[in-house]
C-alpha cells in the first residue's frame, strides 16, 4: 500500500499553475509569476522538485512550468533570428549569447594559491569550526582585517 501524505491540502492547484505559467509565458521571471499566483518562491522551488521525483500534482506543475518558459525563449529566439537576418551584428550577438557552449563565447577562469601554487583547501570539521569561530570572534570586536572582512 502506497504511503499518503497527511495535513493540509496542497496549493499546487490548477488554477495556481495556470497563473504561474501566464506569468511565465510573457517573460517574467519564477519570482515574479509566484508572487502574481500568491504563492513563495520556496514553496514553488519544493513543488519543481517534488515534480522532478515523480509525484503529483507537482510533476505535471513543473513539466507545464517547464514549457511556459520554454515557449517564451523559443518565441524571443524567433524574433532574434528574424532581425538577425537584417543586421549582421543582431546575427553574432545571437549566437554570442545562444546557449549552446559550440556557438556562444567561452571564457576559462583558473584559480591558484600565492605565487601560482595549487590551492589547498583544509575541511577538517574541528579545525574549520575553530576558524569560523575566530573570524567571527573578529568581526564581533571590529578587528576583522582587509581579507577577512
Amino acid at each position: 500500500m502506497a504511503a499518503t501524505r497527511m495535513g493540509r491540502p496542497t496549493a499546487c492547484t490548477p488554477e495556481v499553475t495556470a497563473d504561474i505559467c501566464k506569468a511565465l509565458s510573457s517573460g517574467t521571471s519564477l519570482t515574479l509569476a509566484a508572487n502574481y499566483a500568491g504563492i513563495s518562491l520556496d514553496s514553488v522551488r519544493r513543488w519543481i522538485l517534488r515534480g522532478d521525483e515523480g509525484e503529483e500534482p507537482y510533476a505535471s506543475f513543473a513539466e507545464q512550468v517547464r514549457k511556459a518558459e520554454a515557449g517564451v525563449l523559443i518565441a524571443l529566439s524567433a524574433v532574434a533570428l528574424k532581425g538577425a537576418r537584417d543586421d549582421p551584428r543582431l546575427a553574432l550577438r545571437f549566437l554570442e549569447l545562444h546557449p549552446r557552449a559550440d556557438m556562444g563565447r567561452s571564457q576559462r577562469h583558473e584559480v591558484s594559491g600565492p605565487g601560482g601554487a595549487p590551492l589547498t583547501v583544509d575541511l577538517d570539521p574541528a579545525r574549520l569550526h575553530d576558524r569560523v569561530a575566530e573570524l567571527l570572534a573578529k568581526a564581533r570586536a571590529g578587528d576583522a582585517g582587509p581579507d577577512e572582512g
